[in-house]
C-alpha cells in the first residue's frame, strides 16, 4: 500500500481539526496553534489543518498527527487566498505538511485565471505531495478530482 492511501486511512471517519490563527485575533500568541494541536491530539483528533510554513513548522515540531497546510496570502482583487501561488505551495510543502490545502474553486485568482488551474501546476511541480482540494459545489469536486486531487471538502467562500 503507498504511503499517501495508509495517511488517508489513519484519518478516515476522524476529527481534523484546523489549528490555525491570524495576528489580529484576539486569541493570539506565538504558541497558541501549538497549543491547540496539542490538545486536539489529547482530544482524539486524526488530523491538523494549520496555516503558513510558520505555523506549520511549530505544530510538526510538537506534534505527531498527519498536517493538512496551506498558507492564506490575500490579495485586494481577489477572493483567492488558500495557497494561490506555486510559491505559496512549495513554502507549505517546505515547511513538512503532509497533505497539502488548495483553493480548487471556480473563482479568478489574482493572475485573472480560475483558482483550480494551480491544480495541474502544482501536481507537476510536486507529484508525491497529497492534494486536499477546497471546493465551494459538486462541479468544482469532479473537475479537482479529474485532475488529480487526492481529497474534496467544502471550503468556506466569502460573499461580497
Amino acid at each position: 500500500m503507498r504511503k499517501s492511501s495508509e495517511l488517508i486511512d489513519k484519518m478516515k471517519g476522524g476529527l481534523i481539526v484546523s489549528c490555525q490563527v491570524q495576528k489580529d485575533d484576539p486569541i493570539y500568541t506565538d504558541d497558541i496553534v501549538v497549543v491547540m494541536a496539542k490538545a486536539a491530539k489529547w482530544a482524539g483528533a486524526v488530523g491538523i489543518r494549520a496555516n503558513s510554513p510558520k505555523q506549520i513548522k511549530a505544530i510538526k515540531a510538537q506534534v505527531d498527527l498527519p498536517l493538512i497546510g496551506l498558507y492564506k496570502i490575500w490579495d485586494e482583487h481577489s477572493d483567492v487566498f488558500i495557497t494561490p501561488t506555486l510559491q505559496a505551495a512549495a513554502q507549505v510543502i517546505e515547511a513538512g505538511a503532509d497533505i497539502l490545502a488548495l483553493d480548487c474553486t471556480f473563482q479568478i485568482n489574482h493572475e485573472g485565471r480560475r483558482a483550480i488551474e494551480l491544480l495541474p501546476e502544482v501536481k507537476k511541480a510536486f507529484p508525491d505531495i497529497l492534494i486536499f482540494a477546497d471546493v465551494s459545489n459538486i462541479e468544482e469536486a469532479k473537475e479537482a478530482v479529474r485532475l488529480g486531487a487526492d481529497i474534496v471538502a467544502p471550503a468556506w467562500i466569502p460573499l461580497r
